[in-house]
């Protein structure tokens, strides 16, 4: 195994065993780094003072170079002070499921999750708002999209409603054919604004907010396979 030193962030950490955790960090690099940590869920483990989320970090760890066998943490160290409150922060608890789950090698991960982490601290987007948009642009990461500004079976621009299971916009007829039930208007503004990137125009619909992540969820894990557990409560 080789030594490699790189910064970045810890974006998940599993407990393995009695005292052991399966680390995974995000590099300036933009590569996922997975390795097991030795002892670090012991009270006086030195790494485990210097694992926190949301925190830039020097990662030290031994690569493994051999297929399906894990490389090994070493240390950490700090590069900014941590903000304990992070630990608990629905944002990054959620921007943290969203990174582990992109895999898509062409997608800038670093910059978008640096980016993303500067809205947290800055506290510039509340926890719902947050939350609906990195969800949409996740869909954009992984490869899934809604078609908003057209009827997704006939082409037409006379819309009437948005259908996950057919991937974007129904318009009347293709409502009724299909036997879709259609959403109420406001909702249907909401997802047409969210999917053309109108992220300004979407605060009118606030109280829908926690519906639209809810159903964005279920889109994801019925489209794409993917399970964000950090969305359970919705």
């Amino acid at each position: 195994m080789a030594e490699l030193i790189l910064n970045g962030y810890l974006i998940n950490r599993l407990d393995y065993q009695t005292f052991d955790e399966v680390l995974t960090f995000l590099g300036e690099d933009n590569k996922k780094y997975v390795c097991l940590s030795l002892g670090s869920r012991k009270i006086e483990s030195k790494n485990s003072r210097n694992l926190f989320y949301g925190c830039k970090t020097e990662f030290q760890l031994f690569e493994s170079r051999t297929e399906g066998k894990m490389s090994k943490f070493k240390k950490s160290v700090l590069l900014e002070e941590p903000v304990f409150e992070y630990e608990a922060d629905r944002r990054l608890i959620v921007l943290n499921d969203v990174i582990s789950n992109i895999n898509n090698l062409s997608f800038n991960t670093y910059e978008f999750y640096t980016n993303k982490l500067r809205i947290i601290k800055d506290n510039s987007l509340d926890t719902d708002s947050f939350i609906l948009i990195i969800l949409k642009e996740f869909c954009d990461a992984i490869g899934i999209t809604l078609d908003v500004n057209r009827c997704t079976r006939c082409g037409s621009h006379i819309l009437k409603t948005v259908s996950f299971k057919h991937l974007g916009m129904l318009c009347n007829i293709c409502t009724k054919e299909l036997f879709v039930k259609p959403f109420e208007v406001r909702f249907n503004k909401l997802i047409y604004l969210l999917f053309n990137n109108k992220f300004d125009e979407i605060h009118h619909y606030y109280d829908l907010f926690p519906y639209a992540i809810k159903n964005l969820k279920q889109f994801v894990f019925d489209t794409a396979g993917i399970k964000l557990t950090s969305l359970n409560e919705y």
